[in-house]
């Protein structure tokens, strides 16, 4: 299943709030061991939705649009 947007405001509000606990917008939720993993789900999430085209790539002139974008096989972070 792919992220959405609310998936990366929720690891967002975790980090802003220093909690290692994230509730998804789906209902699953995760507590991550480290902050380190934590942000390690952030970048996997953002990566995840630049592939999709749902935000822009780095250095990708802003478009949203995934031209551009070189996809990436990406681990999925378990939900439980």
């Amino acid at each position: 299943m792919p992220f959405v947007l609310g998936d990366l405001d929720a690891i967002d509000k975790a980090i802003k709030s220093g909690t290692q606990s994230v509730d998804f917008p789906d209902g699953g939720s995760v507590t991550y061991r480290s902050m380190s993993d934590l942000l390690k789900a952030r970048e996997t999430i953002l990566s995840d939705l630049q592939s999709q085209g749902v935000l822009p790539a780095p250095g990708g002139g802003g478009s949203a649009n995934g031209s551009g974008a070189t996809s990436q096989s990406l681990a999925e972070t378990s939900r439980e």
